[in-house]
């Protein structure tokens, strides 16, 4: 699936800037700013590297663990960057990062809970409503 959408992607990317003419301009860019061609490539290939790690714990963990984690990661990440570049955060900003993530937590803390009770219906099922012992 991801190997589907990554090449149509880069398709149509590589459509649109020849339409556009900006293929040229690109190249033009990378040839006299050689670094950024690099950056571009580890950038890329970081991304592909975050694609299979989310694709490995989709299949590992369930498709309900992942927006937790990865919107975790997004609400690190930007109090981080909050607290290293000493971005100055307004209070209805803070709030919003509040209820985010807040309901990222309700979020798990609800399928963890749907998860148990499934397990003890599941048990109970699987259990006589009674023991005959001789």
């Amino acid at each position: 699936m991801f190997e589907q959408t990554n090449k149509w992607k880069s398709i149509i990317s590589l459509a649109y800037s020849i339409i556009t003419f900006e293929l040229v301009e690109m190249l033009t860019f990378f040839y006299y700013h050689p670094m950024s061609l690099i950056h571009l490539i580890i950038l890329g290939s970081l991304g592909a590297v975050g694609q299979m790690v989310i694709f490995w714990m989709i299949k590992l963990f369930r498709q309900h663990i992942v927006p937790f984690i990865v919107t975790t990661r997004k609400i690190v990440t930007t109090l981080l960057s909050i607290l290293f570049f000493k971005h100055s955060v307004t209070f209805v900003q803070f709030i919003g990062i509040l209820l985010t993530l807040g309901i990222v937590v309700y979020d798990f803390y609800r399928e963890i809970n749907h998860q148990e009770k499934l397990k003890a219906k599941i048990e109970r099922k699987h259990t006589p409503d009674h023991v005959i012992s001789y």
